[in-house]
């Protein structure tokens, strides 16, 4: 007899990696040969209702339907559905008209048998044949009204959002649950005017924020509406109305934030301009850790130049425990790592004097090799060297504080110019 804690562990095992259809399809078999583990098996197996997916060319019987029949007949599958997933994509006719007709009835049973529901999300899958982003408004009306149907029935606390434009901000405020929110390119619509003090159907209280990308778009609805610490944040910037957006957001949770990540995908994006308040520990006396994140265009031209990582020196110890640094691509292999601005004064900065809990940093730069140099295999391993002999330098008291881990990594990467 197999100890039950052996066959949970293997469950565990597929149903993380329940993508794969190998592992889906073991973890099917089990649930029907082993009465032992059928419920744990179950919990994997329906956690997440996706809708529409495509089906191979010869099926021909509707997956919306189907399912229906099979909550129909057994209810208690609503006990382990906690994640519903709506697949914006273009699709087969019969396909389309199978899930607007028969999604409403799904999240009618959903309501009615009381599912525990965490998670939506809504997404745009497109392809080479399709444009990368979809209207919201282009699913049909009896969807949309079940969407608000179940953010207000049930207890999902996380929402996200990915390649949609003309989103309405009440969806935001549906769920008196929502804590998690995740925006991958979203573009909403402009929020209307309150006629007076915002009200318990238009407030946020977030803890968690994802927002990659038209933060500009998003940030004067934050701002109106939030109310509450926000813990976690998480920006990716990819031009200068996002850093204002950005900007604009931490302002506004500055007291509250644990741990801020940020990244930037152009030299336009200068840290010094953009984003010295958000680099001032001074400003942010919750911060436990920080991960930045600077992705420079791949030309030979752009180097570090414009980019200086300002972290000014708290006026008093902070309690920053841990710190990540990544810039890619950084530099040609000809430029020594030591002379770029900024970079001087990071050692210092790090010191127990500033920062006394700091336990944990990671520093990593991309070197930019050009392809038109030729280099040998020599002369690129010795850039590499030369680069890790300046983090060195530049990190000399760092790397040898008792109780504090340094880890410096260098990767190489070719330009085609």
């Amino acid at each position: 007899m197999i100890p039950q804690e052996i066959l949970d562990a293997i469950i565990d095992e597929l149903g993380h990696d329940l993508d794969n259809g190998d592992s889906h399809r073991a973890l099917l078999a089990c649930s029907l040969v082993n009465r032992a583990i059928n419920h744990r098996c179950r919990k994997y197996l329906f956690s997440t209702i996706a809708a529409p997916t495509e089906p191979p060319a010869n099926v021909h019987r509707p997956r919306v339907l189907l399912l229906v029949e099979i909550l129909v007949r057994n209810p208690r599958l609503t006990d382990y559905v906690r994640h519903l997933d709506i697949l914006q994509r273009v699709t087969r006719k019969a396909v389309q008209e199978d899930f607007t007709q028969h999604f409403p009835t799904v999240v009618n049973i959903l309501l009615r048998e009381g599912c525990r529901l965490e998670t939506l999300r809504i997404l745009h899958v497109h392809s080479s044949s399709s444009p990368i982003s979809a209207m919201y408004s282009n699913m049909i009306l009896t969807v949309q009204h079940a969407i608000f149907d179940i953010l207000r029935g049930s207890t999902i606390g996380t929402i996200k959002l990915s390649n949609l434009t003309s989103v309405p901000p009440s969806i935001l405020f549906q769920s008196p649950h929502l804590k998690h929110l995740e925006l991958n390119e979203i573009i909403f619509l402009p929020l209307s005017e309150p006629d007076g003090p915002p009200g318990p159907e238009t407030v946020l209280k977030l803890e968690t924020l994802i927002v990659h990308r038209f933060l500009s778009n998003f940030s004067s609805l934050f701002t109106a509406t939030m109310q509450g610490g926000l813990k976690y944040l998480d920006c990716r910037i990819a031009g200068l109305s996002d850093a204002k957006g950005f900007e604009d957001i931490l302002a506004h949770s500055r007291s509250s934030i644990e741990e801020l990540r940020f990244s930037t995908a152009s030299t336009a994006i200068s840290l010094s301009r953009c984003f010295s308040s958000a680099l001032n520990l001074d400003h942010y006396p919750s911060l436990r850790k920080l991960s930045i994140d600077l992705a420079l265009i791949d030309h030979p031209r752009h180097t570090a130049r414009e980019d200086s990582l300002l972290l000014i020196r708290p006026s008093k110890p902070a309690l920053l425990q841990s710190l990540a640094i990544s810039v890619e691509p950084l530099i040609s292999p000809n430029q020594d790592i030591e002379r770029l601005k900024g970079w001087g004064e990071l050692d210092d900065f790090l010191s127990d004097r500033n920062l006394p809990w700091l336990r944990e940093v990671t520093v990593s730069l991309a070197l930019l090799v050009q392809s038109h140099l030729d280099l040998t295999d020599e002369e690129i391993k010795h850039s590499r060297n030369r680069a890790e002999d300046g983090l060195q330098i530049l990190l000399p008291r760092s790397s040898t504080r008792d109780g504090f881990k340094v880890t410096k990594v260098v990767q190489i990467k070719r330009s085609q110019y």
